[in-house]
């Protein structure tokens, strides 16, 4: 049986403890982000879960580069960083950009109060923008913030599927 020095690393971090977070750190980025995508997906897919509650619509990812057209020319370090983030996916190991093996479904997460100041930027930005708005130039910042302000009724931390 081959098994790739990642795959190695794992089995012997889950058969070696108990506590996921024991060697953590010797986990590879690109290992540890694929299990959260494969995780995400699959728990996001069953019947019944609790934990995670699907805000929709649903929205492919080629649908929102003039969305980021838009916010890349404000210039606005700060929005541009965290709308990164919805577009790239960020790591759960280090909070740099998802890296996984397949790159097919990454995942990214703002907490509450990025994603509230998300949502603040792009009011200050571009005014309310909400799915009766909706144009082809701002459809993902409204798909975006409807989803933040279905959050703030909720709060917890916002993640993000990127297919």
């Amino acid at each position: 049986m081959n098994v790739s020095m990642d795959e190695y690393v794992l089995y012997k971090h889950l058969t070696k403890s108990i506590d996921l977070k024991d060697g953590f750190e010797e986990l590879s980025d690109e290992l540890l982000n694929e299990i959260t995508a494969e995780f995400i997906g699959a728990y996001c897919d069953s019947a019944g879960n609790k934990e995670i509650e699907l805000l929709k619509p649903f929205m492919n990812k080629w649908r929102y580069n003039e969305s980021t057209k838009l916010i890349l020319k404000t210039n606005d370090v700060d929005m541009i960083r965290l709308w990164e983030i919805i577009i790239n996916g960020r790591s759960i190991k280090d909070g740099k950009r998802f890296k996984s093996f397949t790159n097919d479904y990454k995942v990214g997460y703002l907490s509450g109060s990025e994603y509230k100041k998300l949502n603040e930027k792009l009011k200050n930005h571009f005014g309310d923008i909400n799915m009766d708005t909706l144009n082809e130039q701002n459809e993902g910042m409204a798909y975006v913030s409807q989803a933040i302000n279905e959050m703030e009724k909720h709060g917890g931390e916002m993640i993000i599927g990127i297919e």
